[in-house]
C-alpha cells in the first residue's frame, strides 16, 4: 500500500473514532449503559504472547571426527572409532518453557542468575575392526558397529556453573548406515581400501542414552592482551549404549575467550549458553581427563542378542589439543585427541582429529 493510501485511511478511521466519541458524549443514556465486553482473541496471540511461546535459533553447528588423513593430519589409521558427524541446533527457548526449566532445576540444585538453553541433535558413529580389508575379522577385533540418533538437551550456566542434561534416542546396527556412509566415501577415493567386514556388523537395537553433565569455570586471568581460564567437569552417562562417569580438565589461553565452558566435542556436549565477547577472538587450549566404563555397546556387544564383543577395559584416558577462531557470525577450530587402549586386546591406544564449524543466526 503507498503512503498516501495509508494516511488517508488513518484519517478516515480517526474520524470514525472521533464521531462515535461525539455521540457517545452526547447521549445521556450512552454514557449510563454499561461497557461492552472486551472482544474475544479468537486464539490470535498478542505479540507479548507470541514472544513468550517462540523459540528461535541461536546457531547451527556441525562437527566432524575422524581418524583418517582428511581430518587427523599426522597419519590415517582408519580404524576402531573411524568416523563421527554430529548436526547440532541450538535454541533460545521460549519464555514459558525457561521459567519451567528454572523452577524445575531449582527445586533440585538452585544456582543463581541462570541462563537458560536448548538444542536438537543428529549423529552418527561409524566403529571397525583394526583392518577394514578383512572379510572375516578374527577374534579380539572390535566389532563394526553404527550408531545412528537425534537428541535433545537442555542446559542452564551462570558465571561459574554449566549444567547440561541430554536425551539421545536411536538405532545400533544395519538400520544406522553406518556401511553405506564408509562404503560410499570410500569408493569416491581410489586410495581408500573398500571395508569388507560389515557382514559381522552389531545387530539393530534400539539405544537410549541419557547424559548429565556438570562444568565449573575458574575467573580469568588477565595477562596483558592474553586471557586464560579453566574448566573442570564431571558427567554420568546411563542407558543401553553407555554406562560410565569421567572427569576432566580443560585449560584456554587466547584474546578474547567466549564466556561459555569450553570447546565444543562431538562425543557428549557443547555449551549454548555462552558467547563471544568483541567481534573476534581465539584461543589455543589443552584437555585432560579419564573415564571409568560399566558397559559400552559397542565393545560388550548387543544387549539382547548375541554378537561379537571384546574384553573392554574399564578406565579410559584420553588428552585434546586444539585451536578455536571467530570473527563475527563465524566460528571454526581443529582438535587432536589421543585415547589409551579401550579393549584388552587392542595392543595401543587409538587417536582421530576434530573439526569444526558454526555459523550464528537468529531466526
Amino acid at each position: 500500500m503507498r503512503r498516501d493510501a495509508r494516511f488517508r485511511g488513518h484519517i478516515t478511521a480517526a474520524a470514525v473514532l472521533l464521531a462515535g466519541a461525539a455521540a457517545h458524549a452526547g447521549d445521556p443514556m450512552a454514557r449510563m449503559s454499561p461497557e461492552p465486553p472486551e472482544p474475544e482473541s479468537g486464539g490470535i496471540q498478542s505479540d507479548a504472547e507470541l514472544a513468550d511461546s517462540t523459540w528461535r535459533v541461536k546457531y547451527v553447528q556441525l562437527i566432524w571426527d575422524n581418524d583418517g588423513a582428511y581430518v587427523k593430519l599426522f597419519n590415517e589409521s582408519d580404524r576402531h572409532y573411524t568416523n563421527g558427524i554430529r548436526l547440532d541446533l541450538a535454541l533460545d527457548p521460549s519464555a514459558r518453557f525457561e521459567g519451567g526449566v528454572r523452577r524445575f532445576t531449582d527445586a533440585i540444585c538452585p544456582i543463581d542468575d541462570a541462563k537458560v538453553a536448548a538444542g536438537i541433535v543428529i549423529a552418527q558413529h561409524i566403529y571397525t575392526s583394526y583392518d577394514i580389508a578383512l572379510k572375516t575379522p578374527p577374534p579380539g577385533s572390535r566389532p563394526y558397529a553404527g550408531y545412528l540418533y537425534a537428541g535433545f538437551y537442555v542446559q542452564r550456566s551462570n558465571d561459574r556453573v554449566h549444567d547440561h542434561a541430554e536425551l539421545d534416542i536411536g538405532i545400533v546396527g544395519e538400520a544406522s548406515g553406518a556401511e553405506g556412509v564408509q562404503t560410499f566415501i570410500h569408493a569416491l577415493v581410489p586410495s581408500q581400501e573398500k571395508p569388507l567386514g560389515w557382514g559381522t556388523q552389531l545387530d539393530n537395537e534400539l539405544a537410549v542414552n541419557l547424559r548429565l553433565q556438570r562444568s565449573w569455570r575458574f575467573q580469568k586471568a588477565e595477562m596483558g592482551w592474553l586471557e586464560m581460564d579453566a574448566i573442570p567437569r564431571v558427567a554420568v552417562e546411563l542407558g543401553n549404549v553407555f554406562v560410565r562417569a569421567s572427569a576432566d580438565a580443560t585449560v584456554r589461553v587466547g584474546h578474547n575467550i567466549p564466556d561459555d565452558f569450553g570447546p565444543p566435542r562431538l562425543l557428549d556436549t557443547t555449551d549454548a549458553t555462552g558467547q563471544w565477547l568483541g567481534d573476534w577472538g581465539v584461543y589455543a587450549f589443552a584437555r585432560a581427563g579419564a573415564r571409568a566404563v560399566a558397559h559400552n555397546i559397542f565393545l560388550d556387544g548387543n544387549t539382547f542378542t548375541g554378537s561379537r564383543s571384546v574384553d573392554k577395559r574399564h578406565v579410559v584416558g584420553e588428552m585434546s589439543f586444539g585451536l578455536i577462531a571467530r570473527y563475527k557470525l563465524f566460528e571454526a577450530g581443529y582438535t587432536v585427541t589421543w585415547l589409551t587402549e579401550e579393549f584388552e586386546t587392542q595392543g595401543n591406544g587409538d587417536a582421530y582429529g576434530t573439526a569444526f564449524v558454526r555459523l550464528s543466526v537468529r531466526f
